[in-house]
């Protein structure tokens, strides 16, 4: 039987998560902020709603947890420890190996490919904050940590992160 795994994605709106998920994780769940604000084909997003948002992201993934799925990916931006920490104590709890696959690119990338409408003084400001996963954590043996410097820089030039 395949190994529970969930992942936790982190980087910058932009940095190529979701794009990164829809090339290495087909058949996985997915649960997203972003999905809150989607419909139809487009994304409304309205700071406001945040709260609910993410509500419904950890209602989805504990829905997940719950029936056992193999492979469940957390599409947020997941810049501090704190963003995933909720996360990763229940997928541990349960039994999943969880893999935090952070995706580094530059400010400039990120404000040429996000789809979101997040300005470069909001996405500096979010590029300053440090994650530091706990050493608890980093030292458990289900946990691994995977950093792809300039994913979105393997991208074709034209193509916009969706």
């Amino acid at each position: 039987m395949k190994n529970k795994t969930v992942y936790i994605m982190s980087g910058l709106p932009g940095s190529g998560k979701t794009t990164y998920v829809r090339r290495n994780l087909p058949g996985a769940f997915v649960v997203s902020a972003d999905l809150f604000f989607s419909s139809g084909g487009s994304y409304h997003f309205d700071a406001s709603l945040l709260g609910a948002a993410h509500d419904v992201c950890r209602n989805k993934f504990h829905s997940h947890i719950t029936t056992k799925c193999t492979e469940i990916v957390v599409d947020n931006t997941n810049l501090i420890w704190s963003d995933c920490a909720w996360y990763v104590y229940r997928a541990l709890a349960a039994g999943y190996e969880v893999v935090v696959v952070q995706l580094r690119c530059s400010v400039r990338e990120a404000s040429n490919r996000n789809i979101h409408g997040v300005g470069m003084d909001h996405l500096q400001r979010m590029a300053g904050r440090v994650f530091v996963i706990p050493t608890h954590i980093l030292d458990n043996p289900s946990v691994r940590v995977d950093t792809l410097d300039s994913y979105c820089d393997s991208l074709r030039p034209t193509e916009k992160i969706t």
